[in-house]
Order: C-alpha cells, then structure tokens, then sequence
C-alpha cells in the first residue's frame, strides 16, 4: 500500500535548494580545519587573525547545540520547506508492505530498523525531520553517532527531534522513561566503509548487527524492518587508507565522497521505503536466562534479515532497472 508518493515532479528550484543546503552543511562539518589552517598559516596580521578567529568562534557558538542561545523547536522544523525540497528532489515514496501490521501498531512504541545506511544517511534523516515522512512513519527519535550533534547548526536541529546519542545507556533511558519509539540504521558508521554497492549487488552490514535487536526483546518492543532503495546510490566513497580506523575511534563518519558534479550534494536518484512486517518481540517466550536471550535474539535477528531479503526481493522489480540485482547481508 503506497502511503506517500511526490505530488510533483522534480524541478529547478528543488536542485538549487538541495545544492545550498548539502554544501552548507558540509561546510561546517568538514571545513572547520581548512578554516583554522588558512587563519593560523595565512593571515599574518595579529589583528586580522583574531579577527577571523573571532567570526568562527561566533559562528560555532550559534550552531552548537545545548551551549547555544539559538533554540530550535521541533514543531517549526518539521514544517520547513526545504525538506519538501528534498523529498521533491529525490521523488520520495514510502509503501507499506507489511500486510497493514504496522497500521494497527503505527501509533505504539517500537524500533525501526532501517537499512541501508548509505555514504550520508539521509534515509534515516529525511523522516525525522520531514513533517510528511513523520506522518508516514509515525513520530520517532532517530539514533545517531556521538560526534553528530556537535556539527555546528546540524546538531541544533537533531537535539530539537529528540534525536538519541548511541549507546545503550541513552537508548535505554529513552525507551524506558518515555513511550517514544527510535529508528536506527544497523550498519551504522562501519556500513560505508564495508560495502560498495555495484550493478549487480546492494549490501547490508547485518549479520553481527544484533544490539538493536536485544534492546527490543529488553523492552518487550515490535522491531519494523525498512528497506530504502536508493540510500546506498546517493553519494560515492573515494577509498581513502586510515579513514575508516578514525572514524571508529571518533565515532564520527570522516569520509571522502562526492556526489552530483563532484560536489557533495546527493545524486537526484529516487528513494523509495518499504516497510515490511512487524517483529514482535513481545510476543514470545520469557527471557529467564543469558543463554535464552541470545537464542532468542538469534532468532529474530534471523527473522529481521528474512523480511528484509523479502521486501528486497519483491519491490526491486518496481525500482529503476533494479530487477537482476541482489542484495548480499554480510
């Protein structure tokens, strides 16, 4: 059942739109070295430089989350038009394949679990902070790397949806206190670097990916599995040695990408999410053992990669000239 599709076509003023945001962002997460190497190497005049020093110190205080004046609300941001712009620029679709199983429990507290998680993730931002896509999906909190919400003005509109820093012990505060669901991308940071997606194949880091499924049984919550096609296709990695090692022990993605023009904007490629059926881990057997929990996560982990294979394998006729590719879990 299509839930959401593009009320339009693609245009002009969606591709510029995309184009200032993606660089804007990109910006102030990846220029911040540059900036402090040609203030410190270049500017020779004390003046001058503390000057420039001054401007960026202004810049990163407005943008930093929680340290900042600047608040942002949730309410207003789920309304800003460039994420329609977004959505338009990349002809967004959400169906639901899950035999109206997540309509009944759309409103209750649960996991998604979204793959894949791409060189950017943009298929686990765009919901969470698209008023359109919240709708489809139902509000959640999106989990997200540490080093994230420090990003100058990006960490500001993460905090204000509530997003969740990734570890368990801020995972499991959220699910105990609140009645709020979360959506994760399993693969995570370690997913970009260990796929490279070509004609023939997609990729999916899941095999060893199993946290997200132990907090669910913990918490006795429905798992809702989501394949984006699309998400692996937005940008492309240039293979850099030493980046993938610092990115894990920053818990940051440092990457070298590019995408349309060799800039890093998204390639205007169409995304479409189908959500597959529910995993109710409420339903089965007590958990009164170490060992029983692991069965029992092995089980429905097993499941979970199942019912991603299965909406794989059953929409990519529909999605561009997917229909003799394969999607490996690995």
């Amino acid at each position: 059942m299509l839930i959401t599709a593009p009320t339009r076509p693609r245009q002009f003023r969606d591709t510029a739109a995309v184009a200032i945001n993606s660089l804007g962002v990109t910006s102030f997460t990846f220029a911040l070295p540059f900036l402090l190497y040609i203030i410190f190497k270049k500017i020779k005049s004390k003046r001058r430089r503390a000057v420039a020093l001054s401007l960026l110190a202004v810049a990163i205080f407005v943008g930093l989350p929680k340290k900042s004046r600047f608040k942002l609300k949730r309410d207003e941001i789920l309304k800003w038009q460039i994420w329609e712009r977004f959505l338009h620029y990349l002809q967004v679709s959400v169906v639901d394949d899950s035999c109206s199983t997540f309509a009944q429990m759309k409103n209750e507290q649960k996991i998604i679990a979204m793959v894949p998680h791409g060189i950017l993730p943009w298929g686990i931002a765009l919901p969470s902070v698209s008023g359109r896509l919240q709708s489809a999906f139902a509000p959640f909190r999106p989990i997200i790397a540490t080093a994230t919400s420090y990003i100058p003005i990006l960490g500001s509109i993460l905090e204000a949806v509530g997003a969740v820093d990734a570890t368990r012990a801020n995972v499991d505060a959220v699910l105990t206190n609140t009645t709020d669901s979360v959506a994760v991308c399993p693969g995570g940071i370690a997913e970009m670097f260990a796929t490279t997606p070509n004609k023939q194949q997609e990729f999916a880091l899941l095999n060893d990916r199993k946290g997200f499924v132990r907090m669910a049984i913990r918490h006795r919550l429905p798992i809702v599995p989501v394949y984006i096609f699309g998400s692996s296709r937005l940008m492309r990695r240039l293979p850099i040695p030493g980046l993938e090692l610092l990115s894990k022990l920053l818990k940051i993605s440092l990457i070298a990408m590019y995408g349309r023009m060799g800039l890093p904007v998204p390639f205007p490629v169409r995304l479409l999410y189908v959500i597959g059926r529910p995993l109710l881990a409420s339903a089965r057997r007590n958990v009164d053992s170490e060992s029983t929990l692991d069965e029992l996560t092995d089980e429905i982990h097993g499941e979970y990669c199942s019912e991603i294979s299965r909406i794989f394998e059953e929409h990519k006729h529909s999605y561009e000239d997917w229909g003799d590719k394969k999607l490996t879990l690995i």
